[in-house]
């Protein structure tokens, strides 16, 4: 049963029930933006973008109409009488979870209790629990749900719920829509106590929905229990079966969504505007949504009771306006520039002479939130001030030009040498006393060595060897070869062999590649049919399952295999066995003698047991049977007579038996106790025995 479990809650996680999906057209998805909810159900495939970014209804043409409340508490009344059975069970969990899925779950929106029932009712989870507004949780919980067991006292169940429901300390929410979804495979065990309740609970003000699943369901009661003053025309009840059930979520959700409100249907949200504050600081961004059609109200629950009202755009949260933070700019600062400092001393004392002074701190800080640079401010402000004057004619010296570039080595290694001369015809010194570049040591020609390094010398890495055979016969296997020798012997810089070779020493490829052939693989065998026999020897069949694994490739299959197999070696398809159930002839003991019979009238009883039960069926002998005695004259009698008589002396009463023999239906219980608790036939025997 674990393993159903996990199976059922992994299935839920992965792909829920196609039909969950289109209930979200039932309901509008929250306002606002993507919570967790339903950021939950993008992720597990239950809704779409688009959905949750639209307003649903049931067509295109009619959905401002059509629209239910998303605001609403809702208890799930389940039925877990042992009449379902722990197969259909596994579908009730599953239904659940589609259930919760189906809905928008959250805090502000749907809530969902669930109560059991059955001899008695089992609060599984209120209102104000975690469960009640998280899917995953629920889930989880809904999967280890305990197999049904015991009787049917939906009451029960639909009392719980009417306190619960109103409950404020439980997570009711006053002024919320209230929704009771039953669930139940048969009739109640106090029927006129479940419609007394289920009353009860709809002048609260819930709206119940009954969900009927089997051949076991009285239409009548769940009709009752709805509200419903027709049978045949009562949309709050629905019937299915057992195949069908994981198929009904959208249904039954289709029939609450009839008598619910309708919350006003609104425009979409409109683009956030600006940031807007101070700047430097947080802002905030608006967006604003229009109402398009008004709420409707929904189906009053009982003849007293008002009719439920839907939101209008203002109630659905978050409103009319919704908010995002945003960042404001920094604020606009200009660059700090600072001031000058001293002016540094004349770099020349003739001919053109410079000065220079420089600004501390400057751009520090700089500018921020758009503000100016130094170099933007009015007047710009740059960081150094540069003074020029014109002081005595210097001397004018030969300048010597730049350096050329060096010219091509003469040698790419072992050793050469190369020039450079300089660039442009030097100016002759003759001015105010001007020297040479030869008189003033200044050089025009440079020759130095260059590429003194050895040369280098490349390692010896071999040529390729053949190919090795195929790995491989088929299916694909791999073939290699080698480089050899390879060696790591590179000197002065030279290559190495995997600077040569940036493959590497050893190739590989592919060979072969086609199929090999794949024998059939025999099936597991399959579990032993019943005994041919009802009593006494037969016999029992086992075939083989489905192949594990077909012949392919050329591949032998079973039969083939069979025509080169021995005797005895053969792979068996089909099995069978010798069995026996029980031994033929009465499946209880010979009757004990019958008990003695009162001096005048009374009963005499006697007994039996059942020494076995058959394989389709239990023993249906009678284990009691009872006589009875008629009176003798015993008043006609003398006093003295009738005291002889009943102290065993004088004549015997007159015994006669007025009906067939039967069993005692008082006893029946007794008989059917004392057949259950035999432990065996021989045992049976023993305690008659003695």
């Amino acid at each position: 049963m674990g393993e159903l479990h996990a199976e059922a809650l992994e299935s839920c996680r992965r792909q829920p029930d196609p039909a969950v999906a289109r209930t979200a057209s039932w309901w509008r998805a929250p306002a606002g933006a993507l919570d967790e909810h339903w950021e939950y159900q993008y992720r597990h495939g239950t809704m779409h973008v688009g959905q949750h970014r639209n307003t649903f209804g049931v067509a295109q043409e009619s959905a401002q109409d059509q629209v239910c409340t998303s605001l609403l508490d809702v208890f799930l009344v389940i039925d877990e009488s042992g009449s379902i059975g722990s197969s259909n069970y596994v579908k009730v969990r599953a239904f659940l979870a589609d259930f919760y899925l189906a809905m928008p779950v959250t805090p502000e929106d749907v809530r969902i209790g669930l109560l059991t029932f059955s001899t008695t009712s089992k609060l599984r989870w209120d209102l104000s629990d975690p469960r009640s507004t998280d899917p995953v949780l629920a889930g989880e919980s809904i999967m280890s749900l305990p197999s049904p067991t015991g009787n049917t006292y939906t009451n029960l169940a639909l009392d719980m719920a009417s306190e619960l429901l109103y409950d404020t300390t439980k997570g009711a929410r006053k002024d919320v829509p209230k929704l009771v979804m039953v669930m139940t495979d048969g009739v109640s065990s106090r029927a006129d106590l479940t419609l007394v309740s289920a009353t009860n609970l709809r002048e609260k003000g819930a709206i119940i929905v009954v969900l009927g699943v089997g051949a076991g369901v009285k239409a009548k009661e769940c009709t009752s229990i709805a509200g419903c003053e027709s049978e045949t025309n009562c949309t709050r009840y629905l019937q299915t079966d057992w195949t069908k059930v994981s198929e009904e979520v959208s249904t039954i959700i289709e029939a609450a969504c009839l008598d619910l409100a309708k919350d006003a249907v609104c425009s979409e949200w409109s683009d956030y505007g600006p940031c807007e504050g101070e700047c430097s600081k947080e802002g905030l961004q608006t967006s604003t949504r229009t109402e398009i059609s008004p709420q409707k109200p929904g189906t009053p629950p009982c003849s007293t009771c008002e009719a439920p009202q839907g939101r209008t755009c203002a109630e659905q949260a978050p409103g009319l306006t919704r908010t995002k933070s945003c960042t404001m700019p920094v604020c606009k600062v200009d660059a700090h520039c600072g001031e000058f400092g001293e002016w540094s001393t004349w770099n020349t004392t003739c001919g053109t002479a410079t000065r220079r002074r420089q600004r501390s701190n400057y751009n520090s800080p700089p500018a921020s939130g758009g503000g100016l640079s130094c170099l933007e401010q009015n007047p710009p402000k740059s960081e150094t001030e540069v003074e020029i004057v014109d002081k005595v004619p210097c001397p004018v010296q030969q300048q010597p030009g730049p350096w050329a570039e060096w010219n091509e080595c003469t040698a790419t290694c072992g050793g050469g040498s190369r020039y450079r001369g300089r660039v442009g015809l030097p100016q002759e010194g003759d001015l105010y006393g001007g020297e040479t570049l030869e008189a003033q040591g200044i050089p025009v020609r440079e020759t130095e060595v260059c590429n003194e390094n050895p040369c280098p010398i490349d390692a010896n890495c071999g040529d390729w060897n053949d190919w090795t055979d195929c790995s491989r016969s088929c299916g694909g296997g791999s073939q290699s070869r080698k480089r050899e020798p390879w060696l790591d012997n590179a000197q002065f810089g030279g290559r190495s062999c995997i600077q040569q070779h940036p493959e590497g020493q050893s190739a590989l490829r592919t060979c072969n590649a086609q199929p090999c052939p794949v024998d059939e693989i025999v099936g597991d065998w399959e579990l032993w049919g019943a005994c041919s026999e009802r009593c006494g020897p037969g016999v029992q069949v086992r075939h083989r399952g489905q192949s594990k694994q077909e012949a392919m490739y050329g591949g032998k299959t079973i039969a083939e295999q069979n025509e080169e197999l021995a005797d005895g070696e053969k792979i068996l398809l089909t099995e069978q066995r010798e069995c026996e159930n029980n031994p033929c002839g009465p499946c209880t003991l010979p009757f004990t003698e019958w008990t003695d019979c009162p001096v005048c009238s009374g009963t005499r009883s006697r007994q039996t047991m059942v020494i076995f039960d058959f394989f389709d069926g239990k023993c249906t002998e009678h284990t009691n049977e009872r006589a009875v005695v008629r009176p003798t004259a015993c008043e006609s009698q003398p006093l003295m007579h009738q005291l002889l008589l009943r102290a065993g002396q004088g004549s015997s009463p007159v015994v006669e038996v007025e009906n067939e023999i039967a069993p005692d239906s008082s006893t029946a219980d007794i008989a059917e106790q004392e057949r259950e608790a035999l432990i065996s036939p021989g045992e049976q025997t023993e305690m008659w025995s003695a």
